[in-house]
């Protein structure tokens, strides 16, 4: 199997010396790499500079490969590449892609573009910073995967993280990137029960009619119990046949 994983957080420059960035640590992406490279998938890591990084691995049966970028403009650029140029059975997209990028800063009544042409804006200065909204990865994910991977399907897994919800809104934000066959599957967790070494998830399934309430295809509590139910739905996935997924050993509302 050839695996195509993201992982960390973006950094986008406000200025010469400052960026925005967000919680990301790239732990998920690292151990689901390591689990496939393990069970003999070759794996291309796309994973945030200064994110924790999978161990490089090339053996006979399984590899890492591992890429570096920073800021979202350089994983989609990244990611357009791999794709459509190479063939992929599954894309795990796991980045914690920036919502927003800093468009402008005002000191002292004067407006200039942000970013690292800014220079260093003095310190002890008031500064406000102005946010346009970043342009959306996932959805570009099945058309560049469909120009590298022709004749089959390639598996996209998405990751939406929400912050104190209730079972109900994560379902309906999961919901959201299922809509126009964006993924395929969709990791669910919340910031607030990642803590203790635990990372509980609910993994869902797109349903068979289009806009149609995601399943719940299974639960865990841990990094390497996530990693364990991807590679087994990908392995056992036939590409071919889309619905199959519905066929699989899991049952819908399991858990681990």
């Amino acid at each position: 199997m050839n695996i195509l994983i993201t992982g960390g957080g973006c950094r986008e420059p406000v200025d010469g010396v400052r960026c925005i960035t967000n919680m990301s640590t790239g732990k998920t992406s690292a151990s689901i790499a390591a689990r496939f490279a393990e069970s003999g998938a070759h794996v291309t890591s796309l994973t945030a500079a200064l994110s924790v990084q999978p161990e490089a691995i090339q053996e006979g049966t399984g590899s890492i490969q591992i890429k570096t970028y920073e800021t979202a403009a350089d994983l989609s650029a990244m990611l357009r590449q791999e794709l459509t140029e190479h063939s992929y059975d599954a894309v795990i997209h796991a980045a914690a892609v920036s919502d927003f990028l800093p468009a402008a800063i005002t000191v002292n009544g004067k407006t200039v573009p942000a970013g690292i042409h800014a220079g260093k804006i003095p310190s002890g200065t008031q500064m406000t910073v102005t946010f346009e909204p970043a342009p959306k990865i996932a959805p570009l994910l099945r058309a560049w995967a469909a120009e590298g991977c022709t004749g089959r399907k390639t598996v996209i897994v998405c990751f939406k993280l929400t912050d104190g919800t209730d079972r109900a809104e994560r379902l309906r934000a999961s919901a959201a990137l299922f809509k126009n066959n964006t993924a395929d599957y969709v990791v669910s967790n919340d910031i607030t029960e990642l803590k203790g070494g635990m990372h509980p998830f609910e993994l869902f399934g797109a349903a068979a009619e289009q806009n149609a309430v995601p399943f719940s295809v299974c639960s865990g509590k841990t990094t390497e119990e996530l990693a364990q139910v991807l590679y087994t739905i990908i392995r056992e996935a036939d590409v071919h046949h889309p619905d199959s997924r519905t066929q699989m050993s899991m049952t819908q509302g399991g858990s681990l």
